[in-house]
């Protein structure tokens, strides 16, 4: 003899409603926890296309320093004595490369203040 299945009491409109309110909590709780997590990853990704332009801008700094110094070496090379060259006028062009501003290139620190204002 096959037993019969057994039933389950119908919930009760009260129980329901309870659960529905539950689960809606929990939506709205995973939905704010969601925007929180959206804005994180925005603050994150502007943190890392500042890092990155600062990169880049001190790479373009660097290598400009490096195009002087082997265009240096190259002169040495193909002649004895360079009497243009002094110790002052090689710390004066290192210093231009340094502080000099171009519109591709805005230093780091107004950079840094436009994302601020931005974000």
């Amino acid at each position: 003899a096959a037993a019969a299945p057994q039933r389950r009491p119908a919930a009760t409109g009260a129980a329901s409603a309870a659960g529905a309110a539950a689960a809606g909590a929990e939506a709205e709780a995973l939905k704010a926890k969601l925007a929180a997590q959206g804005e994180e990853l925005d603050e994150l990704r502007n943190t890392v296309e500042g890092l990155e332009h600062e990169r880049d801008y001190y790479f373009r700094k660097l290598r400009e320093v490096e195009i002087l110094c082997n265009q240096l070496q190259t002169q040495m090379e193909e002649t004895e004595s360079l009497p243009d060259v002094t110790h002052k006028k090689i710390i004066t062009d290192i210093q231009d490369i340094l502080y000099a501003e171009t519109d591709d290139a805005e230093p780091p620190a107004a950079a840094a203040a436009e994302a601020g204002a931005e974000g």
